[in-house]
């Protein structure tokens, strides 16, 4: 049921009336949500397929008492995946819980 709602919800036809209409749809919920962050989550969720998210890695390094990421070779690749230069690439299997990679989605 909640997928249907959701899917209502997420079409451009409402998506176009979400300023004339976001009241009466935030009215029901407890929310503090302006008419317009629901555009905008309402716009997230459309351009989700097409959007990448990268992470810059490494591997966890103490000096000192302290923690930080030695950073990777790998992360030039990252750069190269966002900027488009080549396709996205997840973070290889092994590669910890800092390994660097891209998703999209």
């Amino acid at each position: 049921m909640l997928d249907g709602i959701a899917d209502k919800v997420k079409s451009p036809r409402t998506l176009i009336r979400m300023p004339w209409i976001g009241d009466d749809l935030a009215r029901p919920l407890a929310t503090d949500l302006s008419t317009w962050e629901f555009v905008q989550l309402g716009w997230r969720r459309f351009r989700a397929g097409r959007t990448i998210h990268c992470r810059l890695g490494g591997d966890a390094v103490a000096i000192g008492g302290q923690s930080f990421l030695d950073p990777s070779e790998d992360n030039r690749n990252v750069i190269a995946m966002f900027l488009g230069v080549t396709a996205p690439q997840p973070p290889r299997p092994g590669s910890g819980p800092f390994g660097p990679g891209c998703r999209t989605g």
